[in-house]
């Protein structure tokens, strides 16, 4: 009988772990394509979002920036196995004043986990005003990055035309980050190089989670107006586990420390209760 309840008390303690860390085990994955079209004086933005994780993404609301404009789109479910479209389209006066070529547009996806855990997921398109237009001379190099509290971005451009040329130079990736300057506008001579620097600052992000880092380098002509786009990971430091890189989308670090510290105190219970019950055994 003492043996029977020892068995029993361990496989209860056992349950006891394992039952909320499985339940609480969900993830959401976005996958994001975002399409620019231009159709006469309008500019009509398409985002298709599907979740290939195991939890519902709520309240997903994807927001569209171009040359200081915003694009807002209704707000859906996007749930597991699924795929969701997003559109919004309106009359774009700024198209006049537009230089032939390509314009970056940054996108903004906003959503919520099961836990009403807000989370953001950048991504980019590209809006093409003219099918004629110069290629964009530069060349950039940037490395991953990792950000703890604050961090220095060192980005090295080259100018591969046989002219001076002038590039705009900026970050983005989820507002939980802060970036600083905006922008940098600059002019290089020909096949010159040069590296430029910018801030950024973790104010709130989840450490330990992995985000993509986008750098938009515009080439500036007086006709004309071209875009590259640079993607690289950002990894926001995690003091407490900085062997643990997990995705955005997981649940929140916090709970796993929970669920461990849990385990730590069960595992004393149950210990302290199996050398009691030896000693009556005995």
């Amino acid at each position: 009988m003492i043996n029977y309840m020892s068995k029993k008390i361990r496989l209860f303690i056992i349950f006891i772990f394992l039952a909320p860390f499985y339940a609480d085990a969900g993830t959401i994955t976005l996958n994001i394509r975002a399409t620019v079209k231009k159709e006469k004086m309008n500019v009509k933005m398409i985002v298709e979002i599907s979740n290939s994780g195991d939890d519902v993404a709520k309240n997903v609301r994807p927001f569209a920036f171009v040359d200081n404009s915003k694009f807002n789109f209704q707000s859906k479910r996007v749930p597991p196995g699924k795929s969701v479209t997003f559109v919004s389209e309106k009359r774009f006066d700024k198209l006049k004043s537009m230089k032939s070529g390509t314009y970056p547009v940054a996108f903004q996806i906003r959503y919520t986990d099961s836990d009403n855990v807000q989370h953001y997921a950048p991504a980019y398109g590209i809006l093409k005003t003219a099918n004629k237009y110069m290629q964009n001379p530069f060349n950039a190099k940037i490395n991953p990055v990792t950000l703890n509290d604050s961090t220095d971005v060192t980005v090295s451009i080259h100018n591969t035309a046989d002219s001076n040329a002038r590039f705009i130079a900026s970050l983005h990736t989820t507002p939980k980050i802060k970036i600083s300057p905006s922008k940098i506008d600059c002019v290089l001579s020909k096949y010159d190089k040069t590296n430029i620097l910018f801030k950024l600052i973790n104010n709130g992000d989840q450490p330990g989670s992995v985000k993509p880092l986008h750098l938009f380098l515009e080439f500036d002509d007086v006709l004309f107006h071209s875009t590259k786009i640079f993607q690289i990971p950002l990894s926001i430091f995690d003091e407490n586990s900085p062997a643990l890189i997990h995705n955005s989308n997981n649940k929140s670090n916090f709970k796993l420390a929970v669920f461990v510290c849990g385990f730590l105190v069960l595992t004393g219970v149950g210990f302290s209760l199996f050398i009691l019950l030896r000693k009556k055994q005995k």
